[in-house]
């Protein structure tokens, strides 16, 4: 059995290069429900061509980076890949909530199981010394014989190149925190003034223009017809949250003004 649904729009992040993000919008999703391996796909149209996969008996879920039931995040850990899902249309609520509380309440992987500690033994030195004098036969022979025997080892290995010792790796990045705003709306459609204000959760990275695309698509007002401000400071295509000035922070209000259309 599964589960599916459609997130108005996804981001798949290389954690290693943060210059390598892809976005898609209206993407498909499929979780199976099998609880011993539930896979997500990730399909877009018009060919329903999967472009993501994911095991999430190998995933983790980000929760500095979620706003459960808006934006949900996970890292393939085998990877070093982030998955964003933006489901601001509420298509994919029953999917996303089966996948996060599959990810919170899976915590324990087998890496988090304690090996069994190494029983002193004299073959064991013997192996270490093969291998210490790139003797490799006789490494093999040994390592056969401790198989045989089932003898527990661990292994510390140093990362060696032709500079020396590798320098460690650097740590990965924090996770990314969606911007909490809040949105108000002003239009000529609208008779009389209002100050209601929603809530919104914007990745940093996401631009003016991104925004305009997704109220493009979701309401079919053109994007020359948007106007959108920030304490009536006007915010051009390339405005990015996070990054431009005037600076988005928590609660920061976001105003998108609609205008008429223009008559030539």
């Amino acid at each position: 059995m599964s589960l599916t649904g459609c997130a108005a729009h996804i981001k798949i992040k290389n954690d290693r290069n943060p210059n390598d993000i892809r976005s898609y919008a209206n993407v498909k999703l499929r979780l199976t429900t099998d609880q011993s391996d539930p896979q997500l796909f990730l399909q877009v149209p018009p060919d329903n061509e999967i472009i993501g996969q994911y095991r999430l008996k190998n995933c983790s879920y980000v929760s500095d980076s979620s706003s459960p039931g808006s934006v949900e995040c996970i890292r393939k850990n085998s990877e070093d890949e982030t998955l964003v899902i933006i489901d601001t249309t509420k298509q994919c609520t029953e999917l996303l909530k089966h996948m996060r509380n599959y990810l919170t309440q899976h915590t324990t992987t087998d890496m988090d199981i304690d090996p069994p500690e190494p029983i002193p033994n004299e073959n064991v030195n013997r192996l270490i010394q093969a291998l210490n004098n790139s003797n490799g036969d006789e490494a093999a022979r040994i390592a056969r014989q401790l198989a045989s025997q089932k003898i527990p080892i661990r292994f510390a290995l140093d990362m060696i190149n032709e500079y020396g010792n590798a320098p460690p790796r650097e740590p990965p990045k924090p996770p990314v925190k969606p911007i909490q705003l809040k949105l108000t709306i002003e239009s000529f459609l609208i008779d009389s003034c209002t100050d209601e204000q929603f809530d919104v959760a914007i990745l940093p990275e996401t631009t003016i223009k991104d925004l305009k695309q997704i109220v493009t698509r979701d309401t079919q007002v053109p994007s020359q017809q948007q106007y959108w401000f920030i304490n009536r400071d006007h915010l051009d295509d390339n405005y990015k949250f996070g990054d431009s000035h005037p600076r988005a922070n928590e609660n920061t209000v976001l105003t998108l003004y609609i205008a008429k259309t223009q008559n030539h």
